[in-house]
């Protein structure tokens, strides 16, 4: 069950009046309590206004959850792409949902930014010179509005009007994925692109220094995929004088080398830190891949690892 709710912004000017085209607020004809946890998306946009940048502008609402924007927390809605000059509205077919923060929906808040984090500026409309072109102006606005309305009731299968608000039901047939044999899978469209970039440490490397990457994204519309981040480590075994090893000295390293050469890896978001491991982390890594791996793993992806399958006989003790 979903919950469709429509407000205007001129309308709104009834309850507040210092309400702008860029920032306002709404109120509804009655509370909305909400049980569990729920979603929130923005399914239709209509700004009567022109847009004066072309660029993209941000929708901003305090009934949503956090989300990081250009690195800070903020209750982002939906990025919006003005693509054109002039009067824009559109149907998102593919809502965008986020998570609501709050349960109890009675005053709405919504405001507007463009990608510098500035309210967003509309152009006046100009004013008209009578009467008769307002009415025209009045029917084209309705006319349209019809038609939009129209096509969202195609996405829309059910609605029922309650307490000024309507319930929406979205009901799509389903059925196992084992016997969809014949439909086409859905097409991902969120991202454009994929790319590897290559960060090198940024403290110089010695025998006691630790190893520190900072990476940061390029702007605020890249996403850091951290399960597919790779280590890559070219090591040779010396002596500890630092002498190269002889032919016939037959030497090699310890078990999951890569997890065992560090001794403790912390990793921070945002300047804030998310993981510590202190100084047992190879311990900690032998460990979960001993339990976490079934023996055809241990013999095949692990070995990139330096990963030997351990004797039955020895028994390992961590102190």
């Amino acid at each position: 069950m979903s919950i469709y709710i429509t407000f205007n912004s001129e309308k709104s000017l009834n309850y507040f009046p210092n309400n702008k085209a860029y920032t306002f607020s709404s109120q509804l004809n009655s509370p909305v309590f909400l049980n569990g946890n729920w979603r929130v998306a923005l399914v239709e946009a209509d700004i009567s206004s022109s847009i004066s940048k072309s660029e993209a502008i941000y929708l901003y609402s305090n009934i949503c959850g956090e989300s990081i924007v250009d690195g800070e927390q903020k209750p982002l809605l939906r990025r919006l792409s003005a693509a054109s000059m002039g009067n824009w509205s559109n149907i998102f077919e593919v809502p965008h949902y986020v998570p609501v923060k709050i349960n109890d929906l009675y005053n709405i808040d919504i405001y507007i930014t463009d990608g510098d984090n500035n309210l967003a500026s509309f152009l006046d409309i100009p004013a008209t010179k009578d009467n008769q072109n307002t009415k025209q102006e009045e029917t084209y606005e309705e006319e349209n509005q019809q038609e939009k309305t129209a096509k969202l009731c195609e996405n829309l299968q059910r609605h029922i009007q309650v307490n000024g608000c309507f319930i929406v039901r979205w009901l799509q047939e389903a059925q196992p994925s084992g016997l969809d044999l014949f439909s086409l899978p859905p097409t991902q469209t969120a991202i454009d692109s994929v790319y590897y970039d290559e960060h090198r440490s940024t403290a110089q490397l010695t025998g006691t220094a630790p190893i520190e990457f900072n990476i940061a994204a390029q702007n605020s519309l890249e996403y850091i995929d951290l399960r597919k981040t790779k280590l890559y480590v070219k090591a040779r075994i010396k002596h500890i004088n630092g002498d190269s090893l002889k032919p016939t000295e037959y030497v090699g390293p310890v078990n999951n080398f890569l997890h065992s050469m560090f001794s403790q890896i912390d990793i921070t978001l945002q300047n804030k830190l998310v993981t510590s491991t202190t100084t047992h982390y190879p311990y900690k890594a032998m460990i979960q891949t001993l339990l976490s791996f079934e023996s055809e793993a241990k013999k095949s992806q692990l070995t990139s690892q330096l990963w030997k399958k351990i004797n039955q006989d020895i028994l390992m003790i961590v102190m």
